[in-house]
């Protein structure tokens, strides 16, 4: 999605293996093909799969400006995004669409009052030049949504329901499809993007962050 302004490079987090994906002009995306309603052979393992629970995370050095996200499924209404919280521009922020307004944030910070989006505020260093993980999880039957940060829970809610689907929005890493319209581009690094359809636990995310 955009002008192709990517390329792969060895620079990955520490201690792993494999290529990171550089978008190095702030004009470029990757759309995920068959995640969309308008593509001929779209399948929902994006969609359908995910209303009940889900975790997304990636590696990223980097910081997206504005609302930008890492990576999303659109998330402006419907939809999910690890992104940039775009009220102070330095915490990073996992917002789940369409989960009720009944949220109540016990760890982290509310986005323009918003419930839904969810800011790690004590975590400001995204853009230090260094690899940090982040990991968002839903969980529709206990209710829980939580952000973690390099390994560590950084903000979380409760009284969360069932989230509402953008099935015409494309998966994108480092960008957002906006109803078939990509943008929103993310510059910068990505590594190991990750989407489950359940929430893994907090000692998962601690053993892929290498804490333990």
């Amino acid at each position: 999605a955009g002008t192709g302004s990517y390329v792969f490079t060895n620079d990955v987090p520490p201690n792993k293996i494999g290529q990171s994906l550089l978008l190095f002009n702030g004009d470029t995306g990757i759309a995920i093909a068959n995640s969309s309603i308008n593509d001929a052979a779209y399948t929902n393992t994006f969609d359908e799969g995910l209303t009940n629970a889900m975790t997304v995370a990636l590696w990223a050095k980097g910081w997206p400006s504005g609302w930008n996200p890492f990576v999303s499924k659109f998330g402006e209404g419907p939809g999910w995004q690890l992104r940039n919280d775009g009220n102070n521009n330095v915490s990073p922020c996992w917002t789940v669409r369409g989960i009720g307004t009944n949220s109540f944030v016990t760890l982290g910070t509310v986005v323009y009052n918003n419930p839904e989006d969810l800011a790690a505020t004590g975590f400001t260093f995204g853009n230090d030049g260094t690899w940090h993980l982040y990991v968002g999880t839903f969980d529709a039957a206990t209710g829980i949504v939580n952000l973690y940060v390099d390994g560590a829970l950084g903000a979380s809610a409760v009284s969360n329901g069932v989230y509402n689907v953008s099935s015409d929005s494309h998966l994108c890493i480092g960008a957002r499809d906006a109803h078939g319209t990509p943008g929103n581009y993310f510059t910068g690094e990505v590594y190991d993007v990750r989407v489950y359809n359940y929430a893994v636990s907090a000692v998962t995310v601690s053993n892929w962050y290498g804490v333990i």
